[in-house]
């Protein structure tokens, strides 16, 4: 087999419909289907069965899964090699990031980066901790950006706080928000029970939530149209000098805060080009110390 073979095995095993698939490996669905088959006729064996949810491996199917992955991951590690002997600043370069990170801080750093070694190729996995962690402890990514302190034995460090802010059109008085509308965003789980527990150290009854939206840049939106206020991370303020913001502390006075940080693979076949980057990132300020 080709290692575009092994290229859509492995991404058989991450999604679960062919119109997925197709897309990540560049390949219309036709030709897909036809590949899958005849990897199939040439191992005569069935590894796949379809269904209305899309396609998913047999017992046969996850053995060439993982073959796959990890026949990949010995040919990244061979390039690497041979760019590292040939002195050549090229590779690929996995990264995942929470949604805010992916939006407010990546674009400018990354685009940098790249026009200074063109060489080197980013795949950028979003998501939330839980989903990047079990990506980062099967190699998946070389480097993670997570909003928890997660314990892993891998290399981390601090890289930013921030603040936690009522983010609103106007001036608001805090003390009247179960009045007002709040707008909810899907967000990470740990930053969601910080809030919750904000909430209720001082009111005695739920917020007064009436709509729901999908990210952090659409409550934006929402906000400055006047539809309600937001519980917002500084992080994705930077942008909004026009909105009013109330910096969120507990009752004792302790300010709430988010942690990013920075996780690193020891093990990656990238371990130079992790290093430039992280030099490159410390350089280029692309982290404040606190918003």
């Amino acid at each position: 087999m080709e290692m575009k073979d092994w290229l859509i095995l492995s991404k058989l095993g991450e999604k679960r419909t062919i119109s997925e698939v197709s897309k990540e490996v560049f390949m219309s669905q036709p030709a897909l289907t036809y590949r899958i088959n005849n990897i199939e006729k040439e191992l005569e064996l069935k590894l796949f069965t379809r269904n209305k949810k899309g396609i998913v491996p047999n017992k046969q199917g996850e053995i060439i899964i993982n073959y796959a992955k990890k026949m990949i991951s010995e040919w990244e590690n061979v390039k690497a090699n041979i760019y590292s002997s040939a002195k050549l600043v090229k590779g690929i370069l996995k990264i995942g990031a929470s949604p805010a990170i992916s939006q407010f801080i990546l674009p400018k750093l990354l685009s940098s980066f790249i026009t200074d070694y063109p060489e080197i190729e980013f795949k950028l996995v979003t998501g939330f901790s839980d989903d990047l962690t079990e990506k980062f402890s099967t190699n998946e990514i070389d480097i993670a950006f997570l909003r928890d302190n997660i314990s892993i034995q891998k290399k981390k460090k601090l890289v930013s706080k921030e603040h936690i802010y009522v983010v609103s059109l106007g001036e608001i008085d805090i003390t009247d928000l179960p009045n007002l509308t709040r707008i909810e965003y899907t967000t990470n789980i740990s930053l969601r029970m910080l809030i919750d527990r904000w909430w209720e150290e001082r009111y005695n009854i739920p917020p007064k939530n009436t709509m729901k939206v999908d990210g952090l840049e659409t409550s934006l939106k929402f906000i400055r149209e006047g539809l309600g206020y937001a519980i917002l991370p500084g992080l994705c303020l930077s942008e909004s000098p026009d909105l009013n913001k109330v910096k969120m502390q507990f009752i004792n006075r302790t300010s709430l805060e988010r942690s990013t940080w920075l996780y690193t693979s020891e093990t990656s076949s990238q371990k130079e080009i992790i290093e430039l980057f992280l030099e490159y990132m410390d350089n280029f300020g692309a982290f404040k110390q606190t918003w």
